[in-house]
């Protein structure tokens, strides 16, 4: 038996990025990002040393805006545009995991392929 869901949408404090999320049981739900990446990353969490994965640009969105441990650099601007573009649909999802890695970079955070 399938437990019941709701569609669920909401937005962030950046206005321009909407979760849309279903909800699968009391307390859980499961984040449905149309903006998925063709190959997961993960990076090096500065303060833990611990590795987290990201698979779309709603996770790099969220990650950018309020996880990111530089307040400044231009890859770090252009990676939020271009995140918030690709969640307004006007440019593909490949080129947000890609200013995402830029950002990264630019921020000396080591990135792994998956």
């Amino acid at each position: 038996m399938h437990a019941p869901y709701w569609l669920l949408q909401e937005k962030s404090r950046d206005r321009n990025v909407i979760v849309v999320a279903a909800f699968i049981s009391h307390r859980r739900y499961c984040v449905m990002d149309p903006k998925r990446w063709s190959r997961p990353l993960s990076f090096q969490i500065h303060r833990t040393g611990e590795f987290r994965t990201i698979s779309n640009t709603s996770e790099a969105a969220t990650i950018l805006n309020n996880a990111w441990p530089v307040a400044r650099g231009r890859n770090l601007k252009s990676a939020k545009r271009t995140c918030r573009q690709v969640l307004s649909g006007q440019r593909p999802p490949s080129e947000a995991r890609n200013a995402f890695i830029a950002a990264a970079v630019e921020a000396d955070i080591f990135v792994k392929e998956k």
